[in-house]
């Protein structure tokens, strides 16, 4: 509020103001002061609990089709 604006308003909307200005002050006190209060969280409490896997076992003639695929799917064509 500038000096010329102050003495043109009323007494509330001075009080209003300054009102403001004391709430935005503390506001960004609150905020920046947090940081040193709060608790850091641990990656396994934002990930969650592991599923279990279930995993079958492949037979040899499985593994060589399943290695063809995948470099068939990487590259730009079938490799013998």
């Amino acid at each position: 509020m500038t000096p010329e604006e102050f003495f043109r308003s009323t007494p509330r909307i001075v009080s209003l103001a300054i009102e403001g200005h004391r709430r935005r002050r503390a506001w960004a006190a609150f905020h920046a002061g947090y940081g040193m209060h709060a608790k850091d969280a641990e990656l396994g409490d934002l990930l969650g609990k592991p599923r279990p896997v279930e995993v079958e076992e492949m037979s040899d003639e499985q593994l060589v089709q399943n290695i063809r695929r995948w470099r068939i799917a990487t590259t730009s064509g079938p490799v013998q």
